[in-house]
């Protein structure tokens, strides 16, 4: 059995008593169906950025001033450095240009870099810096979030160092001064990180992964003190980036629905990406309504993708079986969002049951209102579109029907977002149809 599918057996038997687990969504994207976190049972998570950006800049010797990310906490005493270039400061008989530009360690010469700030090809050019005795380092990074470095650091995308490489090569004498870093407001922020692993779910089209994102860039977190850094340093806290920095079902219901919607078109693959949305930990205090699954309703979703009473039983650890004549989907899984796939330009008409709880006020009524786009290829209908609650813990019913006549490569994602409102609380589940992608 392999180390996942024993996590995944494992966070089962917490769900059955209560317990909720959440897992990191994986930092392998910005690919679509690269989401590691698949079963409904955990809540996964994407990675987000905050408020705020550390970045870095490197003053050139012809004034210029990229800024780049890292997080430099360095002074250098000089007024400025000379720089070299890897494959100029490279062992010509050790090693092929490639190597040589991306500053592999052995094959710099140490005499030729000491003192100097090195310019590698490589985002991981500044362990060969270190070693040889370099100054600083200025390396290759798209992935827009800052980093630890052994020495004076800056990462910058393709554009900036594009810029260092054509000041390189207009002089005999180039130089630099990386800066200290600094931190300055992103008021772009929330938005899902490159790195972030994305939908749909390839192991269960019906059930959206990620389900919330949470900060996960730049964020200073406890750190192992084994192994140790670079010179025998050991640190208890560090400057980290990834969807394992970033969290009973009622507890996932309200995570998922009380979370800050964000912007369809500010991320790559839209819903796909940050799910439910940037969680609130403070509105899910109150969530009003929440969507409860239960150990049985899991097991039937099981029996309803194929597994037998035996495959089911390995998962329980119990007496569970599957009906004879299993005709459901895990569409009707009892989950706070809504997902499907469909074929491309055929039409479709999808209906998803659910089920919430009022957690709110007594003798409360809730509206329903469907949030989409303009020109949308699909529709959405809510029935009935008002829910009367006259106790806490009372439960009711609703259906959600989308229809529509056909989705296709170019557009293989239509989203909409269901809002049940009381007038205090606001209850938001994302409703997405997709097709196939180009990958």
């Amino acid at each position: 059995m392999s180390p996942y599918i024993f996590f995944l057996i494992v966070a089962f038997h917490a769900m059955a008593r209560s317990i909720l687990t959440v897992n990191s969504g994986g930092n392998r994207g910005p690919e679509v169906y690269s989401i590691n976190s698949v079963a409904p049972w955990m809540v996964s998570v994407a990675a987000s950025t905050t408020d705020r950006k550390i970045i870095d800049r490197v003053v050139l010797g012809n004034g210029k001033e990229p800024t780049g990310r890292s997080f430099n906490y360095f002074t250098m005493n000089e007024s400025m450095y000379p720089m070299i270039y890897g494959n100029d400061s490279s062992l010509k008989d050790a090693c092929n240009e490639f190597l040589s530009k991306v500053c592999v360690k052995d094959c710099l010469n140490s005499s030729a870099v000491k003192g100097k700030i090195l310019l590698c090809d490589s985002t991981h050019g500044d362990d060969g810096a270190h070693w040889a005795g370099a100054s600083g380092t200025i390396t290759w990074d798209n992935s827009g979030v800052a980093s630890v470095f052994p020495l004076p650091t800056i990462a910058l995308n393709d554009s900036d160092l594009q810029i260092v490489h054509s000041y390189y090569k207009s002089t005999n004498k180039a130089e630099a001064k990386i800066l200290k870093s600094e931190a300055i407001k992103d008021s772009s922020a929330p938005v899902v990180a490159s790195f972030s692993s994305r939908g749909p779910n390839s192991v269960i089209p019906e059930i959206m992964k990620p389900d919330i994102t949470a900060p996960g860039v730049d964020i200073l977190a406890a750190f192992s003190p084994i192994p140790k850094l670079v010179d025998g340093i050991s640190v208890e806290y560090n400057i980290l980036s990834g969807t394992s920095i970033g969290l009973p079902p009622s507890i996932r219901s309200a995570l998922m629905t009380t979370a800050r919607p964000m912007k369809v078109s500010a991320n790559l693959h839209g819903v796909l990406s940050f799910g439910s949305g940037h969680v609130d930990p403070v509105k899910a205090i109150s969530p009003g309504l929440v969507y409860e699954t239960t150990m049985d309703n899991y097991t039937q979703m099981l029996c309803d993708m194929g597994y037998n009473t035996a495959m089911v039983r390995l998962i329980s650890g119990d007496n569970s079986s599957c009906p004879k004549d299993s005709k459901g989907s895990p569409k009707d899984l009892n989950y706070p969002s809504m997902t499907v796939y469909v074929k491309q330009l055929r039409p479709f008409k999808v209906e998803f049951p659910r089920t919430v709880t009022n957690v709110g006020r007594s003798n409360s009524t809730y509206k329903a209102q469907v949030i989409i786009r303009k020109h949308p290829r699909m529709k959405v209908e809510v029935n009935p579109p008002m829910l009367s609650f006259k106790l806490k813990k009372e439960k009711k019913s609703f259906v959600v029907i989308v229809t529509g006549q056909g989705m296709t490569m170019e557009r293989p994602v239509e989203s909409a977002t269901l809002v049940w409102s009381d007038g205090t609380h606001t209850v938001r589940s994302p409703v997405i149809v997709y097709t196939e992608f180009l990958i």
